[in-house]
């Protein structure tokens, strides 16, 4: 249950402590794999932390392990990794970060078919795949040519209804929206995910995963909800048996403080926290000052969402907020997920977009 994986959220949130943490490979609830990877990643970056991989008796480039959300969170900040079956054999966290960038060009393969997008600040902060040969050809519209002819590959490997009819995902209406979004959020986890509050370049794990989930009859897809009531209630609107879930994240300063640190975020350093976060998502406030352009990124992709009939989560700092656009309506701003009444503090921003399969 996700309400397990908060808890798991607030080691990283109190104390200085060292910890150890067991990971599983895999979950059946459907955000679980994503939360697990926020909570290693965020207590990998504020505590000394060393994970043991459950279930391996040895850990290479190959093992699903760095397959997994958590596994490359891990490896850019834990203090060591070991199998479960070996834990005075810690693997080289650095020898493993080359081999997974240069294996397939930063893609690394995950269980179903579906594939992460690995990219480990600060020193390589772009995959190779999204990388042009000269430096003219690396200008903001060749990278999003490139972002969307990846997504695209990413489609074709994991949307059910596109392969049951034996057709190709393509860039334009509903299926262009989920290039639009994806791209947006790239960018941003790019430009403010990989520095800290003096603008420096820090070391962590930024990622990009398509992925499936398919059940026999809705109801089995139903109970994978992991204690979420408003993406229960979104999928008994749906009544489906396959969705496919899109998921950013970044372990930087997150969207709040990220904004509080930039030049353009001190005038409201008493502001509330949570009215601050809307006004960054939801209107033209940005760390970019006066630029007439800035601020309007996330719309943007919460309006492709809304092309999709798509459930929307995000999750950063104490904050978790989500969206349901089962009837493709044009009220984008997100409500605050019930529970806890004070969230752990995590790092980073997360997002996660589900949409259905015909």
């Amino acid at each position: 249950m996700l309400a397990d994986l908060e808890g798991l959220d607030a080691a990283a949130d109190v104390g200085d402590a060292g910890v150890e943490l067991l990971l599983p490979s895999q979950s059946t609830a459907i955000l679980a794999d994503a939360w697990l990877g926020i909570a290693t990643g965020s207590c990998a970056a504020t505590r000394p932390t060393a994970v043991v991989a459950r279930g391996f008796l040895h850990l290479d480039a190959m093992s699903q392990f760095f397959s997994t959300p958590a596994g490359l969170a891990a490896l850019q900040t834990a203090r060591s990794i070991v199998p479960e079956g070996a834990k005075s054999d810690p693997v080289d966290a650095d020898r493993l970060v080359m081999q997974l960038i240069a294996r397939d060009a930063g893609l690394v393969e995950t269980r179903g078919g579906g594939q992460i997008l690995f990219e480990a600040d600060p020193d390589f902060p772009v995959a190779s795949i999204l990388r042009a040969s000269t430096p003219i050809a690396n200008e903001p519209a060749e990278r999003r040519r490139m972002f969307t002819q990846l997504v695209l590959n990413l489609r074709r490997r994991v949307e059910i209804g596109a392969l049951r009819r034996m057709i190709d995902p393509v860039s334009e209406g509903p299926g262009g929206a989920v290039g639009r979004f994806l791209f947006e959020l790239h960018e941003n986890g790019l430009e403010h995910g990989s520095r800290d509050g003096q603008g420096r370049k820090i070391r962590g794990t930024r990622m990009l995963r398509l992925r499936k989930h398919v059940s026999n009859r809705p109801d089995e897809l139903i109970a994978r909800h992991g204690g979420v009531a408003e993406l229960k209630a979104y999928l008994e609107r749906l009544n489906t048996t396959a969705l496919v879930e899109a998921s950013i994240s970044d372990f930087g300063l997150g969207v709040v403080d990220g904004f509080l640190a930039s030049p353009a975020g001190l005038s409201h350093a008493g502001r509330d926290r949570r009215e601050l976060l809307d006004s960054l998502l939801f209107e033209r406030l940005s760390s970019k000052g006066t630029d007439r352009a800035s601020g309007v990124g996330i719309q943007r992709a919460l309006r492709a969402a809304a092309q999709m009939q798509a459930f929307v989560s995000v999750r950063t700092a104490e904050f978790w907020l989500v969206a349901s656009y089962f009837d493709g309506g044009r009220a984008f701003r997100m409500g605050d997920v019930s529970g806890p009444e004070r969230r752990a503090k995590i790092r980073g921003t997360h997002w996660q977009i589900l949409w259905p399969q015909p």
